[in-house]
Formats: C-alpha cells, sequence, structure tokens
C-alpha cells in the first residue's frame, strides 16, 4: 500500500497523532497508584521501558488496594527499591492543614486506626450511634453536611449495612430533592434517576 493509501487508514493516523509521545531514552515516566498493577501489566510496561532505554518511577502505597490481576509486584520493587536504596518516601503532608491532622495521617499510613479515628472522635469528626434507627439517622446527618457544602464518609463494618447505608442515603436524597424521583433506566437490577453520578 503506497504512504498515501496508508494516510486514509484511521489506524495508521492515529499511529502518526501518537508517533511523538514515543517512549526514548529522555522518557520519564511516573506510575502513580503502582500496586493496583497485575504483575502482566508490569512486565509489558517495563518491556517497552526498557526497550526504549526509558526510565520508570512507580509510585504508590503498599498498604492501599492491591491489583485486581495476579500478583503483588509493587512490594517486590519496594524490597529491591529499599534494599539498593532507590526508596524514596514522601514526610511533608500538605492536604491536611491542622497538626493534629498531619499526625492523624501519619497514623494512617502506618495502620493505626483506631488512633486516628480515636484522634479525629477527639476533635468532634467521628460520631457514633447505637440507635435502632441507625441507618435513617446516618443518612440524614450525612445528607445535611453535604447539602450544606461539606465534606463527608460513612465507614461501615459489612457489605450489608453498606447496602443499608446506601439506599438510606439515597431516599434522603431523593427527599430533599437533590435526586430525581423518576426512574431514568435500570441497568443490572440497579435503576437509575436524575443527578445520579455513575463511575467507572
Amino acid at each position: 500500500m503506497t504512504e498515501g493509501g496508508l494516510k486514509q487508514l484511521e489506524w495508521y493516523r492515529d499511529l502518526k497523532r501518537f508517533e511523538g509521545s514515543r517512549m526514548n531514552e529522555r522518557t520519564v515516566m511516573i506510575v502513580d497508584e503502582a500496586g493496583m498493577i497485575g504483575t502482566r501489566q508490569w512486565e509489558a510496561l517495563l518491556y517497552h521501558a526498557e526497550k526504549a532505554g526509558a526510565k520508570v518511577i512507580a509510585v504508590g502505597d503498599d498498604h492501599q488496594f492491591k491489583a485486581i490481576e495476579a500478583g503483588d509486584f509493587f512490594r517486590e520493587i519496594k524490597a529491591k527499591a529499599g534494599a539498593s536504596h532507590q526508596l524514596f518516601t514522601l514526610q511533608t503532608i500538605r492536604r491536611q492543614k491542622h497538626a493534629w491532622m498531619c499526625e492523624a495521617s501519619r497514623d494512617l499510613s502506618e495502620l493505626n486506626i483506631q488512633k486516628t479515628l480515636s484522634t479525629y472522635e477527639q476533635h468532634g469528626h467521628v460520631h457514633q450511634t447505637d440507635s435502632q434507627y441507625l441507618e435513617k439517622d446516618v443518612a440524614y446527618a450525612y445528607v445535611e453536611r453535604i447539602l450544606d457544602g461539606q465534606s463527608g464518609v460513612v465507614l461501615a463494618f459489612t457489605n450489608a449495612q453498606t447496602q443499608r447505608l446506601n439506599e438510606a442515603i439515597r431516599s434522603q436524597l431523593q427527599y430533599q430533592g437533590a435526586l430525581g424521583r423518576e426512574e431514568l433506566f435500570t441497568l443490572n437490577g440497579k435503576t437509575f434517576v436524575q443527578g445520579d453520578k455513575i463511575v467507572f
């Protein structure tokens, strides 16, 4: 096929468009949330990076979500990087502005969950309830915060409790008018209304 004929093909145009982004020896690729990448994807990525002479920097936290696919390659990378003194850790916390919040974030990064939650509770940011109307109380309090422009998170112990809380919060959002009431469509047994957010 002639060069002119190739230019008519969509895949060829895409190939040419991304030609300038091709990895080479001046490329530094930063892989964020590296712990979520499976071994096969790492193999493909590192093969192409090595072939191009590119540098790969893996960024992540091995205490967070693991890869869905097989392998925990990030933990292996971390061990090797530590042994060769190429492991760097972030020490400065920028998101939280209060000293106690920064300390709580450090505790959380070291998996001191109880200490972290206790700290937030002492500062009035964690509320527990043993009410028989647990889901409704939590849903009401959460939605009031959200509609007031604040942020919040609801933690649950079981999947069943998570489901009940989600349903209660959704009902409260509909009651407050933040979500539509009319069902637009159903997908995999779940109904969707105006205002629903769908995350892929």
